[in-house]
């Protein structure tokens, strides 16, 4: 196993799409430890494959105190959602310092393979779910899209109307496009509400 850099926003190669894993081989499956390595020295519950800036369907999770509970994620899919929501707090690895109330569906249905390519269909739930809904979010069409367009229509907006008609400097501008960034990302039921 080996320690990744986990890449930060704004850094734009989270923003770059994942692709299927073709076939699970044993390169896979080091990726798979490689991840499990830097989530723990992060630390952190998951990660995903773009954070360590390999762009592959991969996500890891371990949500045990031991770190014993090593679950993998192949080309993971939500294939159904449940119609109950629960808020809890979240952070991510990506966006350090950074934490908010997320709503979730407590339950999903996914479709993955695992470590050694065997497939799954099933329902994750409670904290398994959120976390698996926040890293399959990453490196996906819904996360690098409401990114862009977040930023850009919230910064224009703002910076036209401005802020109780006072100017910003430069370091002022950093802080509201962070929290615009996580605004946009929590409407569209992907990252934070109330940042």
């Amino acid at each position: 196993m080996a320690l990744r850099e986990i890449i930060i926003l704004p850094d734009k190669r989270l923003r770059e799409i994942s692709k299927p894993v073709a076939e699970v081989t044993s390169e896979i499956r080091k990726l798979a430890d490689d991840m499990f390595e830097s989530m723990y020295e992060a630390p952190g519950i998951g990660l995903a494959a773009t954070q360590i800036d390999v762009h592959l369907r991969v996500i890891v999770i371990d949500l045990s105190e031991n770190r014993d509970s090593l679950q993998v994620f192949i080309n993971p899919e939500i294939i159904g959602r449940g119609a109950e929501l629960t808020v809890h707090e979240e952070g991510c690895l990506s966006v350090p310092n950074m934490r908010g109330n997320v709503m979730r569906h407590v339950n999903i249905r996914v479709r993955y393979l695992d470590r050694h390519g065997v497939a799954h269909d099933e329902v994750k739930r409670g904290l398994t779910a959120g976390t698996f809904q926040h890293d399959w979010a990453t490196g996906t069409p819904t996360w690098t899209d409401t990114i862009e367009q977040g930023r850009h229509r919230g910064l224009v907006g703002l910076l036209r109307i401005g802020i109780g008609g006072q100017a910003l400097n430069l370091g002022g501008i950093k802080r509201i496009e962070h929290r615009i960034t996580a605004f946009s990302l929590a409407w569209s039921g992907t990252w934070p509400l109330g940042v």
